[in-house]
């Protein structure tokens, strides 16, 4: 079981906590985690953008898609929006993405802290060494 942390805005946090964004999507035009990089079962912390650690859950369900076209996107956005909570400003910003990730939640919990991680400077989606998972 790996452990991962997410960065994301603030409004996407609040969704996850209330129960109503259920699945996590990450759209991207490269290969990079948590594509591939993530299994069922996987503990996910997930961080504010510049702030604070506030949730963690579980990785019920795992759903990698590739080769995508706008095509895809939009099918994928019709299928599982309803639990993404993505604005359609966000699905327009990832028509071009050829890589998707879809992680379904459970056990979502409230926290006040996570693991220690470096300050990003750009990448949003980080899989903990063993080492740090202490």
């Amino acid at each position: 079981m790996a452990h991962h942390v997410a960065i994301l805005l603030r409004p996407y946090l609040r969704l996850i906590l209330s129960g109503r964004k259920t699945v996590e999507s990450r759209l991207t035009r490269t290969a990079r985690p948590p594509f591939k990089r993530i299994a069922p079962d996987d503990v996910i912390y997930f961080k504010v953008s510049g702030g604070p650690f506030l949730a963690m859950a579980t990785a019920a369900r795992v759903e990698f898609h590739e080769a995508l076209t706008p095509a895809k996107i939009d099918a994928l956005y019709t299928r599982l929006n309803h639990a993404i909570c993505g604005t359609p400003e966000h699905w327009q910003a990832k028509r071009q993405a050829r890589y998707a990730t879809f992680i379904w939640l459970r056990d979502v919990r409230p926290i006040a802290s996570g693991p220690p991680i470096a300050p990003s400077r750009g990448p949003a989606w980080f899989v903990l060494d063993p080492v740090e998972e202490s």
